[in-house]
C-alpha cells in the first residue's frame, strides 16, 4: 500500500474512533443545562469542559482500544516494512488529529441537536 493510502486509512480510522467515543459522553439523562454548558465550553475552548472528557487515544489503556502498533497493523504496515520507523509517527499523528477533530465536532453537533428540540 502506498504511503498516502496508509495515512488516509489512519485518518478514516481516527475519525470513526472520535465519533464513536463521542457517543459515550451523553446519555438519556443528560440535562439541557449540560448541553448548553458543553456547547459554550467547546466554542470557547474552556478547559473546564474540554478537560472533563477523554478524547480517544492510542494508549491501549482499555481492552480493545487501539495502540500505535495495532494502528500500523490495521493500516497494513508491519515492522518489516522499511517505512515503519518514520511512518508510524506520522500514522499516529494522522489518527490522533482525525479522532480529536471528529470527537469535538460530534459533541458539538449533538449539543446543537439536543438544544434545538
Amino acid at each position: 500500500m502506498r504511503t498516502r493510502e496508509i495515512l488516509a486509512q489512519a485518518r478514516r480510522d481516527g475519525k470513526e474512533a472520535g465519533k464513536g467515543a463521542a457517543a459515550w459522553v451523553f446519555d438519556g439523562n443528560t440535562t439541557e443545562e449540560t448541553y448548553r454548558r458543553f456547547l459554550k465550553g467547546i466554542e470557547e475552548g474552556d478547559p473546564m469542559v474540554t478537560d472533563s472528557v477523554n478524547e480517544p487515544n492510542l494508549s491501549g489503556e482499555m481492552a480493545g482500544d487501539p495502540t500505535s502498533q495495532s494502528l500500523a497493523e490495521d493500516c497494513g504496515l508491519d515492522e518489516d516494512d522499511e517505512r515503519y520507523e518514520w511512518l508510524s509517527d506520522e500514522l499516529c499523528t494522522a489518527w490522533e488529529e482525525a479522532s480529536s477533530n471528529a470527537f469535538w465536532w460530534e459533541l458539538e453537533r449533538v449539543c446543537r441537536y439536543q438544544l434545538a428540540k
